[in-house]
């Protein structure tokens, strides 16, 4: 059954963005795509596309506040279940039959788990499972490619220098019959002002991999091209937020 409706919404999703006549529309329906992942806009399948465009369509809720607002809702589902919170660093993993079987902390403390769900890249989860990681997820490693790398610019505004009415989210594409990558497809996330009057304006855009795919040895190699990116982002943000620039109180890169 799972078979047949995935080759179902296969063919509704292919007849979906064969109608998508122009430039300009074919664009708007990948920029969800070519912006929320980490892989080339061309690479992603019709039905991975719609949904994604679907998602932006339909937006997200707005959640009030900061990281430790997420954190605390988490906390407080968790606990509402029967959960508790503790804080320790983790030294490893056990495994038996190749399924998790618990964790052990740095105190020493073994804790029974038959499931971990850990914010870890895959090179630093491998060293907590010992000798017994799964030959799988190495494979899975060495078969991961990355396509290009997030660039993100934070703006600190007085919200005099936001457009009326202007969105939390715009995606923009300035030249839709080029690549969707670089300066030439960016997202502007805007929060709200504080009590000062300041805006957090975020600026983000996907830097394609170099030629040749292999990935540099320091992120410093990247200093250049990243510098140059913001650069062409300013000048294109201009377009679409005419009076920042005269309204920037600070201009922040955490990969710069």
């Amino acid at each position: 059954e799972v078979g047949r409706s995935s080759s179902r919404v296969e063919d509704d999703a292919v007849a979906w963005r064969a109608r998508l006549l122009s430039p300009t529309l074919v664009a708007a329906t990948m920029l969800p795509s070519a912006l929320g992942t980490w892989t080339a806009a061309d690479d992603v399948s019709a039905p991975a596309q719609a949904r994604n465009f679907h998602l932006l369509r339909q937006g997200a809720a707005r959640l009030r506040g900061d990281f430790e607002t997420l954190r605390e809702l988490f906390a407080e589902k968790l606990l509402g279940h029967g959960g508790e919170v503790r804080h320790a660093r983790v030294a490893a993993i056990g495994l038996r039959w190749g399924k998790v079987g618990s964790v052990r902390l740095e105190n020493g403390e073994e804790l029974g788990a038959g499931q971990v769900i850990a914010a870890l890249s895959a090179d630093a989860l491998w060293p907590l499972l010992g000798d017994k990681a799964p030959r799988r997820l190495r494979e899975c490693m060495e078969a991961i490619r990355p396509s290009g790398f997030r660039y993100t610019l934070n703006l600190v505004v007085d919200e005099a220098g936001v457009p009326e009415g202007m969105a939390p989210l715009v995606l923009a594409a300035v030249d839709p019959d080029r690549p969707l990558a670089g300066d030439n497809a960016f997202a502007i996330h805007v929060a709200e002002p504080d009590d000062a009057g300041r805006v957090v304006v975020t600026v983000t855009a996907v830097l394609p991999m170099p030629d040749g795919g292999e990935l540099p040895a320091s992120s410093a190699v990247l200093g250049g091209p990243f510098a140059a990116l913001r650069g062409q982002l300013r000048v294109h943000l201009d377009r679409v937020m005419p009076f920042i620039a005269r309204h920037v109180l600070l201009a922040h890169s955490p990969d710069e």
